[in-house]
């Protein structure tokens, strides 16, 4: 553990001196690293969501009940050199203000998308990672949140499909009695 500790010490100190050229010349234990904290291809399509956006959500409380309806705004932008797409929205819910932000990021190492989300209506966080499928533009990710009622984690999905540079829907899915229901969606239009 100690050896760790300090090889990673030895790695933050010459993490500014280093760059994506290094990689190839960098030794084994560097090289790992550099590929881990580089940006690449799937960091440069998060960045495609950056900017402003129009938001229309629709969220079931029942199955089988009409959606609730509302109106927001989101705004995006990537952090950390290029690392992470922080996304916050501003909108309102059950007649309630309703603010959320979200941290979304592709681990280099694990090649996947990782996502968290917070709101102000509850004091958990929501984590889900998932993979993409470039044919449908389509990130479906999985991971649990908290049902306030049982106090429980319960299985959740989402899926956010970019239908073009400007247009993207969220969809999102809980298990409810066993099954897997939808329980919101968001379509996010660029502003203009």
């Amino acid at each position: 553990m100690k050896a760790a500790a300090i090889l990673l010490l030895l790695l933050c100190s010459a993490a500014p001196r280093l760059t994506a050229q290094d990689t190839n010349t960098a030794p084994p234990e560097q090289k790992a690293w550099l590929e881990y904290m580089t940006p690449g291809p799937m960091q440069e399509m998060l960045k495609s969501h950056e900017g402003k956006w129009k938001v229309t959500a629709s969220v079931w409380m029942k199955p089988g009940d009409p959606p609730l309806t509302s109106d927001g705004d989101a705004e995006s932008k990537m952090i950390f050199d290029g690392r992470y797409l922080q996304s916050e929205f501003h909108g309102t819910m059950m007649g309630q203000k309703f603010e959320g932000m979200s941290l979304d990021a592709y681990d280099n190492a694990l090649g996947e998308f990782r996502s968290v989300w917070i709101d102000n209506m509850g004091t958990g966080i929501m984590m889900l990672r998932g993979k993409m499928d470039p044919a449908t533009k389509t990130i479906s990710y999985e991971g649990t949140v908290v049902d306030p009622q049982t106090k429980k984690e319960i299985d959740t999905w989402s899926t956010i499909t970019m239908t073009d540079a400007d247009h993207q829907t969220m969809k999102m899915f809980s298990k409810i009695e066993g099954k897997k229901v939808k329980t919101m969606e968001m379509k996010y239009e660029r502003a203009k």
